[in-house]
């Protein structure tokens, strides 16, 4: 993807669960390039003791985590538009019981288009690039995972938030553009590449769903990235968010054609 327009933002969770043979490594979500946005102000104390992780069980429990080892296919394809133009797609279908996951896509740098089947677990593919058999598999399967690793994060980080190595804490309430959230915050221990990582999920309390996503990246100095979760549907047994909106407005994930069976 073109590094002008979106950056590469180690998200820092621990493994899969329930994909076929060895969990691929922490996601590493991918996100348009923002204005920095300003950090909301906390407006009660954080909570310590059993109260982070029950709000992250309830977070999980709302996206339909509990029934999630049920799903054996997820389609989607994830788009990212700038300035209400498309700039990026891919299209997966992700079969959890097979462990492979085809992706379709145009490397924007090369203006390659890969259609590839990859093998999760051994990190392996296989498929064509321009029509034609790979002609460098190794290096098409990095690309490949790293795809379907940063996707299908965005659109199913919620179902994320107990996996072990990620350490929540409750952080009160905060008001953002009128509206008051809960907040948990995620930090990370001995998973991912970037510890000094911390997200704050603003979370709706009555549909204790997600809806802002405040982002402080290790070895950035400036401020939090602050982005939307939005368009939230059903699909199958889970509830997912369809839109991501960065502050200001300009660019957007989009998580579109989903599927769930």
């Amino acid at each position: 993807m073109n590094t002008a327009r979106h950056r590469t933002a180690l998200a820092l969770c621990a493994l899969w669960m329930g994909a076929c043979g060895a969990a691929p490594k922490a996601p590493v979500p991918e996100v348009p390039e923002p204005a920095a946005a300003p950090a909301s102000a906390p407006t009660s104390a954080p909570a310590q003791g059993a109260e982070a992780p029950t709000l992250a069980a309830q977070v999980h429990r709302a996206a339909g985590g509990e029934r999630f080892e049920e799903v054996r296919v997820v389609s989607f394809t994830f788009a990212v538009e700038q300035g209400g133009e498309r700039a990026f797609e891919a299209r997966h279908t992700w079969d959890r019981r097979a462990g492979t996951d085809r992706v379709v896509w145009t490397d924007r740098a090369s203006g390659v288009a890969y259609d590839v089947t990859l093998d999760v677990a051994a990190k392996t593919a296989q498929g064509t690039a321009n029509g034609a058999p790979l002609p460098d598999p190794a290096t098409v399967a990095k690309l490949a995972y790293a795809r379907w690793i940063n996707d299908t994060y965005w659109l199913l980080m919620p179902l994320k938030v107990l996996d072990p190595g990620v350490q929540q804490t409750d952080e009160g309430t905060r008001e953002h553009d009128g509206a008051s959230y809960r907040v948990l915050r995620l930090a990370f221990s001995g998973v991912g590449l970037t510890p000094g990582d911390v997200y704050d999920l603003l979370i709706d309390p009555e549909t204790l769903q997600v809806a802002w996503w405040e982002m402080r990246l290790q070895g950035r100095a400036d401020q939090p990235t602050l982005v939307s979760w939005e368009g939230h549907e059903a699909f199958g047994p889970l509830t997912l968010a369809t839109r991501h909106v960065v502050a200001g407005g300009a660019r957007q994930i989009l998580l579109e054609e989903v599927v769930v069976q």
